[in-house]
């Protein structure tokens, strides 16, 4: 096929005021020594930290212990008898170099709960809510009085996870947050487009009045499945679409398909060729031996519905030898432009099979051919039955 797969749908995006303590993945260098000189000691103190770290036990060890403090604050060490050591979140700090510190405070949060998404977290950030004196003079904008409601399931089970945003990437931890939160009534519009063919899934929209665009982990599914799924949905026919609306005409193979179910049984993986008998496709797809096939909100592997889409370029082959006869003979009669004299017949003839080389094809007979043409239509015979029998009578 000539374009990728890509798959696209829009994002039911959630948003809502949410009170409680979340942590931000964020970088504090001046954290790391001290980590690394607990985890190389099997432990650390206010002395050990001054001493090795800051190089003057008298004058700097109140330094130290505000350090440690702070490292016991965000939960990376533990205090112990003899000093400090490293717990989990310590030793997970010292591989990814990022400290999650909490924030206490009201937080604007969107969530999606769409299955292509690696996470339902789209986008945290701080909310600074209306001051009571602002409220209490009332220069709200004639605001309606605020509403909260219950979180959905899937919102409060991130409670304690640790999740990258979706768009920006750092990561949040979920610490404690309330299950009453204010829900807003903001448009956003973001789509999920996933290439398929390329193994790449963006997520593009608006966020508080800014394009953004986020690549995201692609699903791992091999394109062949992808692929098998599709042609298992009933494709529609691009090139029959137009005149199946204007009379309800329906081709041949799609009615096969009705009672098949699938056109996957018909897909030669190897050669990339869907195979389709020749009385079901039409002259341009006998020409350019290529079709389109229009999906209708394909439902992928319990991935839901995408928008539908179209492929093009679809590579077809006859489904049998007889197909493949019938449709050498088709382009053959499609060729003739000319006197056909034996040199240019066979020379039409060998350009018209080149397509079927798989299969043994019989070399018609040009005396046969003139006579069907001819006598196709009597009354005003077509230029290719001139064509042919001239140089039949002319033996050219």
């Amino acid at each position: 096929m000539k374009n990728d797969i890509i798959l696209t749908r829009k994002v039911d995006v959630s948003c809502w005021h949410v009170e409680g303590t979340f942590s931000i993945a964020k970088e504090r260098s001046e954290l790391m020594p001290v980590l690394i000189r607990a985890q190389e000691n099997g432990g650390t103190n206010s002395t050990d930290i001054a001493r090795h770290l800051l190089f003057d036990v008298s004058s700097r060890k109140m330094v130290a212990e505000r350090l440690l403090n702070v490292t016991e604050l965000y939960g990376l060490m533990e205090r112990h008898e003899k000093g400090y050591i490293l717990t989990e979140d310590g030793n997970k700090a010292l591989k990814s170099k990022k400290v999650f510190v909490p924030e206490e405070g009201t937080w604007t949060i969107w969530m999606s709960e769409d299955s292509l998404l690696p996470n339902p977290v789209l986008s945290i950030s701080s909310y600074s809510e209306s001051s009571a004196s602002t409220e209490i003079l009332g220069k709200k904008s004639n605001e309606d009085e605020r509403i909260f409601e219950s979180l959905p399931h899937w919102v409060l089970d991130m409670s304690g996870s640790t999740e990258a945003q979706c768009i920006g990437g750092s990561e949040i931890r979920f610490d404690d947050f309330k299950k009453m939160a204010e829900p807003v009534d903001k448009y956003v519009n973001f789509n999920l487009i996933w290439n398929v063919s390329k193994s790449r899934l963006q997520l593009k929209g608006q966020l508080a009045g800014k394009d953004v665009s986020s690549d995201l982990t692609a699903p791992d599914i091999d394109l062949v499945d992808i692929w098998k799924q599709l042609l298992n949905s009933k494709p529609k026919s691009e090139r029959h679409a137009q005149k199946e609306k204007i009379n309800g005409w329906v081709p041949q193979r799609l009615r096969d398909q009705e009672e098949e179910s699938s056109l996957f049984d018909d897909w030669d993986p190897g050669s990339r060729y869907l195979k389709v008998k020749f009385t079901a496709a039409n002259d341009i797809e006998r020409k350019t031996m290529c079709t389109d096939l229009t999906f209708e909100s394909p439902d992928i592997y319990g991935l839901d519905r995408f928008d539908s889409l179209i492929t093009t370029g679809i590579q077809i082959a006859p489904d049998s030898s007889r197909d493949a006869q019938d449709w050498a003979e088709w382009r053959l009669k499609e060729s003739v432009s000319d006197y056909a004299s034996y040199e240019n017949f066979f020379a039409w003839w060998e350009q018209a099979k080149k397509p079927f080389v798989d299969y043994e094809i019989k070399t018609p007979e040009r005396s046969k051919y003139a006579i069907l043409e001819w006598y196709k239509n009597t009354e005003i015979p077509s230029h290719r039955a001139w064509y042919l029998i001239a140089a039949e009578d002319w033996r050219l």
